[in-house]
């Protein structure tokens, strides 16, 4: 998971507009990585993945209550919106199967579509139509 923190000697020495956050990785133990793999990794998977992003700072990123910057902005606040959202899309692919890459794959750039999609086919009927199209291979067999 991340940390986020602002060096105190930072903060004292530069300006406001120059405390961007700094990442930090550290790796999962196995006992608390949740992978997303299917619908029934899904709530856990959204309660890790919201605990990770808030601590990133991008939470609100991934679940769209922030707009991109316009285009061409090329401000601070831009630069960090920009850096917060490749951070939020490494998030979200780094804790899903890769069996679940190709419904997100047009979407490198955008944390919330690929939250909204993977959300979308791990809800619902997902699960009952990957039943029968594992069904309809076994026949095919």
């Amino acid at each position: 998971d991340c940390t986020v923190w602002f060096s105190e000697h930072a903060a004292q020495s530069f300006s406001p507009a120059s405390r961007t956050p700094i990442f930090t990785m550290t790796k999962d133990t196995d006992e608390t990585r949740v992978v997303l793999t299917g619908p029934g990794d899904l709530e856990n998977w959204k309660f890790s993945l919201q605990v990770k992003a808030k601590n990133g700072d991008c939470w609100n990123i991934i679940s769209g209550t922030i707009l991109p910057p316009s285009p061409g902005d090329n401000s601070n606040r831009a630069k960090a919106y920009w850096k917060r959202n490749a951070y939020a899309a490494n998030l979200i692919v780094q804790s899903v199967s890769k069996s679940l890459f190709s419904h997100i794959r047009e979407f490198p750039d955008d944390p919330h579509a690929m939250y909204k999609r993977l959300l979308s086919v791990n809800t619902g009927g997902f699960k009952e139509i990957s039943d029968y199209w594992d069904q309809f291979k076994d026949l095919k067999m």
